[in-house]
């Protein structure tokens, strides 16, 4: 399974840990959920690098002070971040950071920001055993202030109650390229499709709960190791939506195993629950 290997990542990010970035807010806000302002196209498993501007919701869990976590994030909010459960698991707010608007994770950009974090709230229904409800929502020390160039921008809460079956999505990360393979350490997309818990039951006998979403990528493209934590999203209206989030899956890209997410509809208002009235961007 995927998950059981993610230590690999935490121990190699360890060995690799990078300067950090300065800690500090982006300068003027402009706060709207989902938009990608960037124009361009450049190109996890089977997926192709590509530019932070085009996923500007992507974060990375970082050690404090130090290099990567192993994981990816996802921003929701001014100052609220989700991730996985199994990616916060055992650790406490005061060695945690969130990175975000970097292409690269061991040699950061110059443009990237650092954001300490100063709460974890693992989910209550989080299962080490089952992978149920394996979302983890952070809370920053400071709010991001948005800037107006897009660079920065929370992804949009989805709609409550769809599916998003038959959805073409995008899964991102800084994960390795294969099963035990070479880390990418760029940021990485592929897209992938939607799936019924019951095509994804077939694959996973007695293990897809209702808190969990499955997404296909015919054997070609998937998420990895490093990628957990991490955001998959779907675009309606011209508007991107975090529909879930990297959780795991058999090893990775293996023909007739999707990957699996938990499923963010499933987690709606345990987030609200969670967040200030003035966490959310229009």
């Amino acid at each position: 399974m995927r998950l059981s290997s993610i230590t690999i990542v935490f121990l190699l990010s360890s060995a690799l840990a990078a300067p950090s970035p300065s800690l500090h807010s982006a300068s003027s806000s402009s706060c709207r959920c989902g938009i990608v302002r960037s124009s361009s196209s450049n190109r996890i498993v089977g997926g192709r690098e590509t530019d932070p501007q085009d996923l500007p919701w992507q974060a990375a869990l970082m050690w404090r002070g130090h290099g990567w976590a192993g994981c990816g994030a996802t921003v929701v909010g001014r100052r609220l971040v989700l991730t996985a459960a199994h990616c916060t698991s055992g650790k406490t707010a005061d060695r945690l950071s969130v990175m975000v608007r970097s292409g690269r994770i061991f040699n950061p950009d110059a443009e990237s920001l650092r954001f300490d974090v100063a709460e974890i709230i693992q989910h209550s229904g989080y299962s080490e055993v089952h992978n149920g409800n394996d979302f983890s929502l952070l809370r920053l020390s400071e709010p991001i202030e948005f800037p107006a160039d897009g660079s920065i921008a929370p992804a949009c809460l989805p709609a409550p109650g769809d599916t998003y079956l038959g959805a073409t999505a995008t899964v991102s990360g800084y994960g390795m390229l294969s099963w035990k393979g070479e880390l990418s350490v760029t940021l990485r997309s592929a897209h992938v499709s939607v799936i019924s818990n019951a095509a994804c039951e077939r694959a996973y006998p007695g293990s897809i709960k209702d808190s969990m979403l499955c997404a296909d990528g015919d054997g070609e493209r998937d998420a990895c190791q490093g990628d957990s934590g991490g955001p998959l999203v779907a675009e309606r209206d011209g508007r991107f939506s975090l529909i879930g989030v990297v959780s795991w899956g058999k090893e990775c890209a293996e023909p007739e195993y999707p990957g699996v997410y938990a499923r963010v509809t499933e987690a709606l208002d345990w987030i609200r629950e969670n967040a200030a009235d003035d966490d959310f961007c229009d």
